[in-house]
């Protein structure tokens, strides 16, 4: 980052414009490889594909499970946030609101947006528990789950249809693979 960013007046960041091979001859004087293969494999490839085989040579993949992760509730906590993304597909800041949906997910489907203020689910008000205690009834009753949502003063019930249950984010270890994530990732300071 400094060899991009550096050289501004005192230190301070510079915007400093470059060619796409002065990018490549840099990660090279870092990090010897092939960097334009590596960079294009990855911006020319549609969808996640790419990214997901690359995690797995690295030893580890992405899993779901109804476990809680502990980096995500760290995160709702700091950020006054509530994060379904992986289940229903909705992102809510502290009052409700809905901050980000994710296409294709079970909300956003049934009509769910950003702006909308979600003030009740399944009749009850709204909060993180009322909301999780709805995902795992549906995954139990495989009854739509009841979102009372408003929207500059009108209220709207949207029938979503989710029944997977909690879904939350996990690296995974690749047993039969060697781990090189976790010496990449390893600390250079002693």
């Amino acid at each position: 980052m400094k060899r991009f960013y550096g050289g501004g007046e005192e230190g301070k960041p510079a915007l400093k414009p470059y060619v796409e091979q002065e990018l490549y001859d840099t990660l090279a004087a870092v990090a010897s490889g092939e960097w334009r293969s590596v960079v294009h494999r990855h911006l020319d490839a549609p969808g996640t594909d790419a990214m997901f085989k690359a995690l797995e040579r690295t030893g580890w993949k992405l899993t779901y499970s109804a476990e809680k992760n502990p980096w995500v509730e760290l995160s709702q906590k700091r950020h006054k946030s509530t994060e379904r993304r992986w289940s229903i597909g909705l992102r809510l800041d502290e009052k409700g609101m809905i901050v980000d949906t994710i296409e294709g997910r079970a909300a956003p489907v049934a009509g769910a947006g950003p702006g909308m203020t979600l003030v009740a689910v399944n009749g009850r008000k709204f909060t993180p528990e009322v909301l999780d205690a709805a995902i795992a009834e549906a995954q139990k009753t495989r009854q739509p789950i009841a979102l009372l949502v408003e929207t500059d003063d009108y209220y709207r019930t949207l029938s979503v249809p989710y029944f997977d249950g909690p879904r939350y984010p996990h690296l995974t270890r690749i047993e039969s693979t060697p781990d090189t994530l976790t010496e990449v990732l390893k600390s250079r300071t002693r």
